[in-house]
């Protein structure tokens, strides 16, 4: 009886692990098309947007990720490299993403301190608001499926506004 119920067992590993392999993925990276650039991620190389501030001594790497599984569609993975000697306030909450057909916001309510000469890596989920057309001519224009807008950094008492970026 033991070795029956061993031997199902064995099968039944092997039948959940195959069947694990061969899902697939449930959520992706999309293709930058605005400063786009190669970045390393775990050890692979991806595409990335990576906006670099000369003047005020910081960048930004942003991808975005789709799944579509999770209650949150869309989420944006940002690392924000201060090389600058003031401390940096990156405004999470005003961050907006756009489709051809939904307006998406935030699911954040605070601001993200990067001290002088530091770094800071961190994901945004984004949840939908309602539906809005109103980015569909810039979307369409440019080739691209997703606008990431109103993104806002304070260096001191000024603040810097960063350019839209566009994901396909």
């Amino acid at each position: 009886m033991k070795i029956h119920f061993i031997f199902i067992v064995i099968i039944y590993c092997l039948l959940l692990t195959s069947c694990l392999i061969e899902r697939p993925a449930d959520w992706w990276f999309l293709e930058p098309n605005s400063y786009k650039d190669t970045t390393s991620f775990h050890g692979e190389t991806i595409n990335s947007t990576v906006y670099n501030d000369e003047e005020n001594n910081f960048s930004i790497i942003l991808n975005c990720i789709e799944s579509n599984v999770d209650t949150f569609h869309y989420e944006l993975l940002y690392t924000l490299i201060n090389t600058s000697k003031e401390n940096i306030i990156f405004r999470l909450p005003q961050i907006e993403l756009f489709t051809k057909d939904y307006w998406l916001i935030a699911d954040l309510s605070y601001d993200v301190l990067i001290e002088s000469n530091n770094s800071v890596q961190h994901r945004i989920k984004f949840i939908f608001l309602e539906k809005n057309k109103s980015f569909e001519k810039m979307l369409t224009e440019n080739e691209s499926n997703i606008i990431v807008t109103n993104l806002f950094v304070e260096i001191g008492t000024k603040e810097i506004g960063i350019p839209d970026f566009y994901f396909k």
